[in-house]
């Protein structure tokens, strides 16, 4: 990987985390930066809830992404990839199961009685 893409990729893995401190105020949310080496360590962000893989390019592939996620991602964590194809609106990656066990906890919490 040429230095102009790892550069891309750590632009948009920064822009990712500042969205999602927008969306989440108050939550620890940081860069998960590689060790020495260049040996991964874990996802791209360090956010609750979710183990966050980031890809930006020309056409990345969203499969590769999310499996990176999967096997990257601690065990309480989704893995979701956030994808970005240059000149494109971003998108998200994730599994149905993943997802739906989001929305039933989502619909629980909206059907408690205040």
């Amino acid at each position: 990987m040429g230095k102009s893409q790892r550069t891309k990729g750590a632009a948009w893995e920064r822009e990712v985390a500042i969205r999602f401190r927008e969306a989440m105020p108050g939550a620890e949310i940081r860069r998960n930066l590689q060790s020495q080496g260049g040996a991964a360590v874990g996802n791209d962000l360090v956010v609750p809830m979710f183990g966050i893989e980031c890809k930006a390019g020309k056409l990345p592939n969203p499969r590769a992404a999310l499996d990176q996620a999967v096997r990257d991602a601690c065990k309480d964590l989704y893995p979701v990839a956030v994808i970005k194809d240059d000149r494109k609106p971003p998108f998200v990656a994730m599994r149905l199961d993943h997802f739906l066990e989001m929305v039933a906890e989502w619909w629980r919490e909206t059907q408690r009685e205040p």
